[in-house]
């Protein structure tokens, strides 16, 4: 290779999509990230049980609420031809309806389990307007995801990376204002709550004004019956990604709610707060997803299968690199920081290090497995067996508490069992997939 051509494939990594979302998620994971370490700094280990077993129960209402409405927007859009820019931009329209209408569904169902359960699994009381701030903030989530959204639909992936910093550094840099004004879980709330607020406003102009331009028509009014009837009708896709979410709340909120159930708030406090950096970390994938959904949809939708192979190899080896990585950052970065200021959480380092492992599954596998079951609606099996998975994880948790032996690491461990359970027959299937359209 010579030196011309090295450097127009440096140029071409540089100024591809990815490239470009993943910069843009490293800025948005260092500002959820800054937020996290302050909180640890001025919030104690209990504090995160509370913190932790609210939004479980969010995550356990989101999750048997969610049928992926994204994902099916995605599908019914790239379904209609590009130059029927109208008819775009009236699913669209019908999306964010929807999202806007799940989003006070998911809020007001929140605020009445928090209501029922939180006292029952916490040993510290609740004040209730913290929860209704909880529900308020994850009801916002549903509109932001579709203005998040769009512009990658649209194909405009610059502004796609606009949206989502502007909309993340207003929200932290309010959260941490109000923590440092009010440093206990009065101020995390209120600030949670405010820089939500704020960033979904900026996120609308910014999104609204990206699809306008690019399907010549606002999307900010009342949606035409039939794209509505269009994201309703799919009667079969809706169904069988609500049972991948019910199978979520079981890997992703249960899990939780069950270490506080049969531990202390210590222990449930660790496991979160190991989950909660892994989560924090994970949003640097979403650059990933966010580029290889849609665009693997659209391959395999027009039948452009050497394109699939081509991202499905490069995916594999993201996945690799990333969880190395975490591993690395882990060993040489966080245990030291942790040894030298902050050695109350240094418990919950082994568990984030079992959950960091999962990126080689959530990336090299899911990355190009679920596009692929999307396009070819085949999702029902893989929600039926995540959803056994969960169950399986949950079941060996009770386990090893029954035993005595749950702390944080061995709960995080157990979501290897349910993610093994879940993608191990779907690959098989995907492999199918694959060499179908060569049979």
């Amino acid at each position: 290779m010579t030196a011309l051509e090295l450097r127009a494939l440096m140029t071409a990594a540089i100024l591809h999509p990815v490239t470009f979302l993943l910069a843009v998620n490293i800025v948005c994971a260092a500002l959820g990230l800054a937020q996290f370490a302050y909180s640890i700094a001025v919030l104690k280990p209990t504090d995160f049980a509370i913190i932790g077993v609210l939004a479980a129960l969010a995550g356990v209402v989101t999750g048997l609420i969610d049928v992926k409405l994204g994902d099916l927007t995605s599908k019914l859009y790239f379904a209609i031809p590009k130059e029927k820019r109208t008819e775009r931009a009236a699913q669209l329209s019908a999306s964010l309806a929807l999202h806007v209408a799940v989003g006070l569904v998911a809020t007001c169902l929140i605020t009445l389990a928090g209501a029922l359960l939180a006292p029952r699994l916490l040993e510290q009381p609740v004040e209730r307007w913290w929860l209704g701030a909880l529900a308020v903030r994850i009801g916002l989530g549903y509109p932001l995801a579709a203005f998040y959204l769009f512009p990658r639909l649209v194909g405009d992936f610059r502004a796609a990376g606009r949206v989502r910093p502007a909309a993340q550094t207003v929200a932290t840099l309010l959260t941490i204002a109000v923590l440092i004004s009010t440093p206990s879980l009065d101020g995390y709330f209120a600030g949670s709550l405010l820089g939500a607020a704020v960033s979904t406003l900026i996120a609308l102009v910014m999104s609204s004004r990206c699809s306008e331009r690019a399907l010549a028509a606002t999307i900010l009014r009342a949606p035409p019956v039939a794209a509505v009837r269009a994201h309703l009708g799919s009667v079969t896709f809706l169904a069988s990604t609500w049972l991948l979410g019910a199978a979520r709340v079981v890997t992703n909120a249960c899990d939780t709610l069950l270490v506080a159930a049969l531990t202390t708030d210590t222990t449930a406090g660790l496991y979160r707060i190991a989950r909660q950096a892994y989560d924090s970390l994970a949003a640097l994938t979403d650059a990933v997803h966010q580029f290889y959904t849609p665009t693997i949809v659209e391959c395999l939708s027009r039948d452009r299968w050497q394109d699939f192979n081509k991202h499905r190899r490069r995916l594999l080896i993201m996945g690799a690199i990333v969880t190395s990585g975490t591993l690395l950052l882990s060993r040489e970065v966080l245990r030291p920081l942790a040894r030298a200021s902050y050695p109350q959480y240094s418990a919950a380092l082994p568990a984030f290090d079992v959950f960091a492992g999962l990126f080689l599954l959530t990336i090299s596998i899911h990355g190009w497995l679920w596009p692929m079951l999307v396009a070819s609606n085949q999702v029902s099996l893989m929600s039926v067996l995540a959803l056994a998975g969960g169950v399986a994880q949950l079941t060996a948790m009770w386990a090893l508490g029954s035993a005595g032996l749950l702390d944080p690491t061995t709960a995080a461990a157990t979501s290897w069992l349910a993610l093994v359970l879940a993608y191990g027959p779907m690959l098989v299937l995907g492999r199918s997939l694959r060499n179908k359209p060569r049979q």
